[in-house]
């Protein structure tokens, strides 16, 4: 329809005489884009809000993130680090004796010596799992042993480990040997089952057992194991005085690291579920 004009009646011009005005062909593209601007804004100002981009397309390919994790890089979602289960643990290494106790020896092998060369390769297998290790002695230094059960109290420890050597009266035993307190938790008896398990299996001469209570009396627990709040294992790694024992420590002292390591995260890992 036809809309009214207020300007004058132009004057009557003969046929003839005539002239179409000429129209630009870009004339037509412009109108077109000028009303399909004026439907959007209508639509989007007049009560018609514009569509979401995510209800135009049937495939979401949005990217949901953890929180406080960064946007994902190479179109990966992002996922937090796994926490590591070793990363609370505290275990107090105790190397039996040092000092002016020296413990038992045997032609000239003193026992000190090796429950401190056995410690510290156990804390170097420890470190390397995450778990953090509290050293009763570094050296050949004298520490009581309400001291050495101080100092994991201290640490707030979560298990406490005294390494030994064994020693017989004449000479003829063999084997390692495990002890704890008469009043030791069930976690502490099922840690000594673990450690023994791993030690077998690293290769031992063979096996004495565990026990509550201390070799002089089955009734009066070892001062380490019974000044100590957490769980406690006293080990008797072999007797010094054999030599198939004294040959198996020195050729397999890290798989007897790696063993008491294994036992002690396989506890944890226990008690953490």
């Amino acid at each position: 329809m036809a809309r009214r004009s207020d300007a004058p009646a132009p004057q009557h011009i003969p046929p003839s005489r005539a002239r179409k005005p000429k129209r630009h062909p870009l004339r037509n593209i412009l109108l077109i884009a000028a009303a399909a601007a004026a439907l959007l804004f209508f639509l989007e100002t007049d009560g018609f809000p514009a569509l979401p981009a995510s209800s135009l397309t049937s495939t979401d390919t949005s990217v949901v993130l953890p929180a406080g994790n960064a946007a994902p890089s190479s179109g990966e979602t992002a996922s937090p680090s796994p926490a590591t289960s070793s990363a609370a643990l505290i275990v107090c290494i105790d190397p039996g004796h040092g000092g002016s106790d020296q413990g038992t020896s045997y032609q000239g092998r003193l026992e000190s010596e090796d429950n401190l060369a056995l410690a510290l390769a156990v804390r170097a297998a420890m470190e390397a799992q995450g778990i953090t290790v509290v050293m009763t002695r570094e050296d050949d230094t004298y520490v009581s042993r309400a001291d050495r059960a101080a100092i994991a109290n201290d640490a707030g420890a979560n298990f406490f480990l005294s390494l030994h050597r064994n020693a017989s009266a004449d000479g003829s035993g063999s084997g390692i040997e495990i002890w704890y307190s008469t009043a030791a938790s069930a976690t502490t008896v099922n840690w000594a089952v673990q450690v023994e398990d791993a030690l077998v299996a690293a290769g031992i001469s063979g096996s004495r057992g565990c026990h509550s209570g201390s070799q002089t009396n089955p009734y009066e627990d070892y001062d380490v194991c019974r000044l100590t709040r957490m769980p406690a294992l006293l080990v008797e790694m072999g007797f010094i005085q054999n030599e198939e024992d004294n040959r198996l420590f020195d050729s397999q002292m890290e798989d007897y690291a790696e063993a008491l390591t294994d036992a002690v995260l396989a506890v944890w890992a226990e008690t953490e579920t």
